[in-house]
């Protein structure tokens, strides 16, 4: 991750680009009437770079999906335009609540780097606390994003047992989650003998899946 472009940058990026090609789209509205073909491309990318960014209950989106029922390119793409300017003005803002959670889930997943990085040196016990770490602040935002009230001294095993009790996730991942509690306790203490190496890595593999799905990055699929 460190390697590549911070995901802000790379959909602030995509929106430029975006943007540039509806003035191209524009552009040759002028000699003649827009092109069908790129004028339907030009709509199903702006919807799909506006789920990304901005979720599908913003405004941006909104606006897209009725002007998806406008049938003359002429009168629709310089309203498109118009949205992506709207919606790119308010993503640099950091207006929108839904892409906060996928900063979160990258933030995480730079944590996770850290832990597997301490596993390729051979520290495999501040790797499990690390990424326990990284469950339970996971777990602290899913609640959050829930409206499910913790207290700051709440444990892994109570976040757990209130999402699941909320239908957050299956019992399959409540006891997946109740089992890396434990495993993230005895490293806490010390005890490297409780746990082999790896342990540890499938822990690091499957938080790593469950962070960036439970706070919508698109990235692995949600683990079972």
């Amino acid at each position: 991750m460190s390697d590549s472009l911070p995901i802000r940058e790379v959909i602030l990026r995509d929106f430029e680009t975006l943007i540039a090609f509806g003035e191209s789209v524009l552009f040759d509205g002028k000699q003649k009437f827009p092109n069908r073909v790129r004028s339907a491309e030009l709509m199903l990318r702006a919807r799909n770079l506006i789920h990304r960014a901005c979720g599908e209950g913003s405004e941006h989106y909104r606006a897209l999906l009725d002007l998806a029922k406008v049938q003359e390119p002429a009168a629709y793409v310089p309203r498109i335009q118009g949205v992506l300017l709207a919606a790119m003005n308010d993503f640099r803002e950091g207006r929108f609540f839904e892409f906060r959670h996928v900063i979160e889930a990258e933030v995480l997943g730079s944590f996770i780097d850290q832990a597997e990085s301490l596993l390729a040196a051979g520290h495999h016990l501040p790797a499990a606390s690390l990424t326990g770490a990284v469950l339970e602040r996971a777990l602290r935002k899913l609640c959050e994003m829930r409206g499910i009230v913790q207290p700051p001294t709440s444990t892994i095993d109570s976040l757990n047992a209130d999402l699941a009790k909320a239908g957050a996730y299956s019992t399959r991942v409540q006891e997946r989650i109740t089992v890396l509690a434990a495993l993230r306790d005895n490293a806490d203490q010390g005890k490297s003998e409780a746990f082999p190496r790896g342990d540890v890595e499938g822990m690091a593999r499957w938080v790593r899946a469950f962070a960036a799905d439970s706070l919508g990055w698109s990235g692995a699929p949600w683990p079972r």
